[in-house]
């Protein structure tokens, strides 16, 4: 009901000329897709198309003023740090929503109802914390709270390695832990770009940020549903059990480059 009245109430602005690199985002789109697909149908077909968009792409976006990408995000070592950190939270994000339900189905015998009831607290908690989390990010700073929280990442992911055919309510105990530590790793990331990138490439940036998340939350849940397939013969909990300790190697790389980002860091802020 408003819009009308606050139609009438908006600054005239002179019209500006879009562009927008069609054939760019196109040829992310297709690199993307195919190398997905060559994942989930095991396909070097597939493959070999997604590495040649790649590859095309690339050139594209050198040539061009405005690019779909910008290259020279990726020539920032901090920035490209930070977007493999992005890409491993996803996995770890969209592999553990991915894992638990089945978990709860396939070993426990649990209902959709209790599933929900079993993720429920973890997902409310951070929710709740978020907004005090982001506070103290902006109080403390964003590397302590990016390194903490793979830190803590670290005992949920434990525990579904270790503990995981004992109980349902590991997965409720490893939830509560892993979903609030998650929003403050993301939050970290998105405040430390914004900072790190000059103003005019912040929107690129963030939107590069965000396809990482996309392709590692993508990726994972591909890989995590060929790694059970190829386990069939084994108990259901190990082929789970040796999905969490994979991850748990994805989550020490992770902080691997979060601890070899804040020494950059530190440098950078030493020698100006």
């Amino acid at each position: 009901m408003l819009i009308p009245v606050l139609w009438r109430l908006l600054p005239k602005e002179a019209p500006k000329k879009l562009h927008f690199d069609f054939v760019g985002a196109i040829l992310t789109i297709i690199a993307t897709a195919t190398l997905l697909l060559a994942l989930t149908q095991l396909s070097l077909l597939l493959l070999l198309i997604g590495v040649a968009a790649i590859l095309v792409n690339a050139r594209h976006l050198r040539r061009q003023e405005k690019p779909f990408i910008y290259p020279s995000l990726l020539l920032h070592p901090g920035y490209r740090k930070l977007v493999l950190v992005a890409f491993s939270a996803f996995i770890l994000n969209m592999s553990n929503l991915f894992l638990m339900p089945l978990v709860l189905s396939e070993v426990f015998h649990q209902s959709a109802v209790v599933i929900g009831l079993t993720i429920f607290p973890g997902a409310i908690l951070s929710s709740v914390l978020i907004t005090i989390i982001g506070r103290m990010i902006d109080k403390y700073g964003n590397i302590r709270f990016l390194l903490g929280g793979h830190l803590v990442f670290i005992l949920p992911l434990l525990v579904l390695t270790l503990l995981l055919p004992l109980s349902p309510y590991v997965i409720l105990f490893a939830y509560v832990l892993f979903a609030p530590s998650l929003s403050t790793v993301t939050s970290s990331l998105s405040n430390e770009v914004s900072q790190i990138l000059p103003k005019e490439m912040i929107g690129a940036g963030m939107g590069l940020l965000q396809l990482a998340q996309f392709l590692g939350g993508s990726f994972a849940v591909a890989l995590c549903g060929l790694l059970l397939g190829w386990q069939k013969e084994l108990p259901v909990h190990t082929a789970f059990q040796n999905i969490f300790f994979l991850l748990l190697l994805v989550l020490f790389g992770a902080l691997a480059t979060v601890i070899r980002y804040r020494k950059t860091r530190a440098a950078h802020a030493l020698g100006s």
